[in-house]
């Protein structure tokens, strides 16, 4: 693996008390894959698993250089009207960049196999049918479809829109 490959992972709740942790992420085809934590190290592993840690700020996560790699901030959903901050604006996941798009569904299962070369269409289709899910919304079976199939099917799927 190149480092363009691979992020860096540390537990912030390990302790001298608790010298490791091990901690698993659900894969996207159901599966666990579990790592063990060590006191105050950092542990590689792959991009696609490093970013599901971003779901909670318990654990940093960091690329080669240095450099902390943040979730996007989540909206307040206890409000009835989203608040957007002065440095904040709201877009259309269209507008969005592919690293933008692959950052926010990084932390979903199912989302590791994707990579710098995924559609943006597949990886937008992916992130209304996970939103769909979580607001509850019934889908229509075009939308379900989708759901299960892999990526080779999805690529497929888009190839037409894109020609």
């Amino acid at each position: 693996m190149s480092k363009a490959d691979t992020l860096f992972v540390q537990d912030t709740t390990c302790t001298p008390r608790e010298l490791e942790r091990t901690h698993s992420i659900l894969l996207g085809d159901g599966r666990e894959q579990p790592y063990t934590f060590k006191f105050q190290e950092e542990l590689e592993m792959p991009r696609e698993h490093a970013l599901k840690f971003l779901i909670d700020g318990a654990w940093i996560v960091t690329d080669h250089d240095g450099n902390r790699i943040t979730a996007p901030k989540k909206s307040d959903e206890t409000k009835s009207l989203p608040v957007v901050g002065l440095d904040e604006c709201v877009a259309k996941h269209e507008e969005l960049t592919q690293n933008a798009l692959l950052l926010r569904a990084a932390p979903i299962p199912g989302a590791e196999d994707f990579h710098k070369s995924t559609k943006k269409e597949i990886i937008i289709a992916f992130l209304v049918a996970y939103n769909k899910r979580q607001a509850g919304i019934s889908e229509t079976p075009e939308d379900a479809d989708t759901e299960d199939m892999s990526q080779a099917e999805l690529d497929e799927m888009f190839a037409d829109e894109a020609a």
